[in-house]
């Protein structure tokens, strides 16, 4: 009897810990930790509710084809990208002190995205639903907020060089 909880104590460990890392890289993902704040200044300044659009791949070939389609379109005031190698690079930042969380995640786990500040012409609702028909190799095109300061400063955190 002893054997059985040990073994079902080692499975509710195991299945806690995957767990806790797929909500992480979901949230890594879907919150104010997806990227670059504003991809331009000002861009964070015009109020609550989303004032950016981030769109997600899974391959960083996708993202920067779908990145080159939108510089120079004019419902984009700006934009910024990510490859998947870039995302684990700042991943690994902001969790580390969570070592078991990065030693689980692996880095074809993050996407690559491409975020866009929409021209003042357009809303981000709006760019989303024109974007979402326009880029068929997007994983999901999500009208976002400007990321919370976290450091006193409104860009991410940084890689140290």
């Amino acid at each position: 009897m002893e054997r059985r909880r040990k073994i079902a104590l080692g499975w509710a460990v195991a299945v806690t810990v995957v767990l806790l890392a797929g909500a992480a890289v979901v949230g890594f993902a879907l919150t104010g930790s997806s990227g670059p704040a504003a991809a331009g200044p000002g861009a964070c300044s015009s109020g609550p509710g989303p004032r950016q659009v981030t769109v997600y791949f899974d391959s960083d070939v996708e993202m920067r084809a779908a990145a080159e389609k939108l510089r120079g379109d004019e419902r984009i005031a700006d934009l910024d990208s990510e490859t998947r190698g870039e995302a684990w690079q700042r991943f690994k930042v902001i969790f580390a002190d969570q070592s078991v969380l990065v030693e689980l995640v692996r880095p074809e786990s993050l996407p690559s995205a491409v975020w866009v500040v929409p021209a003042d012409e357009i809303s981000p609702e709006e760019l989303t639903k024109r974007l979402v028909d326009e880029l068929p190799a997007a994983d999901d095109v999500v009208p976002t907020p400007c990321p919370m300061p976290t450091t006193g400063s409104s860009a991410p955190p940084t890689v140290p060089s």
